[in-house]
């Protein structure tokens, strides 16, 4: 499949989409991938993702950050997901857990009067993306444990296991945390992860 069929998005792709929307989630098991890497030194990064060009500054300097190679803004993506994110060959872990939820602006809004650190991000739709790990995070849920389970300390969106949790454990787990986050904010986290049933 190329990569205009395989329809990728932000967090999101055919393998991720139902049968009724026309994608083949559950229907598939991705075996190989791919890529086809651009080395050019015309390509243009995109370093308006958290830390990025800090984390490039840093490293290499005020000119890096502003016009960086492939391989610094590489290095410097990596150097940021080492520093908040657990070594999957050490700690079980299946990444970010939750998407990033996308709410009205007038939602926006209004959780901005509550919460004024609330960090948003307006989208061209008009809409607004707020970060799940800081719901979690906001919600009590970065760091903690119940059983094998378990948030990250330095990232709450990751959800890790470090013992023989159920399937059934883990759905608990996430509910609960939807749960906490649906009764603080009114917005409803959906797993990126695919649960399988079995």
């Amino acid at each position: 499949m190329s990569a205009e069929e395989c329809r990728f998005q932000y967090r999101d792709s055919i393998f991720k989409q139902s049968i009724q929307n026309g994608g083949l989630k559950g229907r598939v098991i991705i075996l190989s991938i791919t890529l086809r890497l651009s080395n050019s030194p015309d390509y243009r990064s995109n370093l308006s993702y958290q830390g990025v060009t800090e984390e490039l500054t840093k490293s290499y300097g005020t000119k890096a950050a502003v016009r960086p190679t492939l391989k610094q803004v590489r290095e410097a993506v990596c150097n940021i997901r080492r520093a908040k994110l657990p070594d999957p060959d050490k700690v079980h872990n299946a990444g970010s857990f939750f998407k990033n939820p996308i709410i009205s602006l007038e939602k926006a809004e209004q959780l901005a009067t509550r919460f004024a650190d609330l960090p948003q991000y307006v989208l061209e739709s008009g809409e607004v993306k707020i970060p799940a790990g800081w719901l979690m995070d906001r919600a009590g849920w970065k760091g903690k444990k119940v059983g094998s389970l378990g948030t990250w300390p330095q990232q709450a969106l990751v959800v890790t296991q470090d013992g023989d949790a159920t399937g059934i454990e883990l759905l608990e787990f996430i509910q609960a945390i939807q749960s906490d986050v649906f009764n603080q904010f009114g917005i409803h986290l959906e797993p990126e992860v695919n649960l399988v049933e079995g």
